[in-house]
């Protein structure tokens, strides 16, 4: 893992604060993972393609996607809700590069479909000067819970965006472990690298301090 990652991950596990359990750390600590504004890559979400999707759903993803870029640090994430052309389609490299005038160095399109059996997405990422496709990948995943394989999707995606411009993994499909007193004894917990899906692992209602993931 990188300085960078290294630097991002402690930054993320020492903000968090859980009621009851972890406390509040100085801020100062957290400050050094920030890149300054001009040094991050502007990259604008446009609309999606939707099939049997509800808006819900829709904007879901697009909260989730646009926050997994901004905590990189590596892009400065942008609502494209009004360009000038509508993609229902694979945009052409003819309507990708105008977009060059909206402020963005690259670009994302994603088509999510909801089939009797699964959800599907499709993710697009451009070189927006030259209009030309950097990335194409399909995930697919269980309708049920919903809300979690959405998370699930859009992480993995992500993902592969860090990678694709800067070599590393991204983060977002990280796991948190951290220790809590919120059921009256120090038990370990963990959730996703953003706070969501919190559960509780241990019930020895003793005292659990140190959790460490182990390789296997």
């Amino acid at each position: 893992m990188s300085k960078h990652w290294r630097k991002l991950v402690t930054g993320l596990i020492l903000a968090i604060t859980i009621v009851g359990g972890i406390k509040v750390l100085q801020a100062e600590v957290t400050l050094e993972i920030f890149r300054a504004e001009a040094e991050k890559i502007a990259i604008g979400l446009l609309p999606f393609h939707t099939q049997d999707i509800g808006d819900q759903d829709l904007q879901l993803i697009r909260k989730i996607l646009l926050k997994d870029l901004y905590r990189s640090q590596i892009f400065r994430p942008m609502e494209m809700t009004n360009p000038k052309q509508k993609f229902s389609n694979i945009p052409l490299t003819e309507e990708i590069k105008p977009l060059g005038q909206e402020g963005i160095q690259s670009a994302i399109w994603g088509k999510l479909v909801r089939t009797p059996k699964n959800y599907r997405f499709d993710g697009h990422v451009y070189d927006v000067p030259t209009g030309a496709s950097i990335l194409e990948r399909r995930y697919v995943g269980q309708l049920q819970p919903p809300e979690k394989q959405l998370r699930l999707i859009v992480h993995r995606f992500s993902d592969e965006v860090v990678y694709r411009f800067t070599g590393e993994r991204g983060i977002a499909q990280t796991r948190i472990a951290y220790v809590s007193d919120q059921s009256g004894a120090k038990e370990i917990y963990i959730m996703d690298y953003d706070g969501y899906e919190p559960r509780q692992i241990t019930g020895d209602r003793s005292i659990a301090l140190t959790p460490r993931w182990s390789p296997d």
